[in-house]
């Protein structure tokens, strides 16, 4: 298990949840923590 961008963008994939869309959006926002 990992979080980072490819992991998201694979769940959003398979998923398409909006929640992730929207943290894919302002992925560089999560980044800066």
């Amino acid at each position: 298990f990992e979080i980072s961008k490819e992991y998201f963008e694979e769940v959003h994939r398979l998923t398409g949840s909006p929640k992730i869309a929207n943290i894919l959006a302002n992925w560089d926002k999560y980044e800066e923590r």
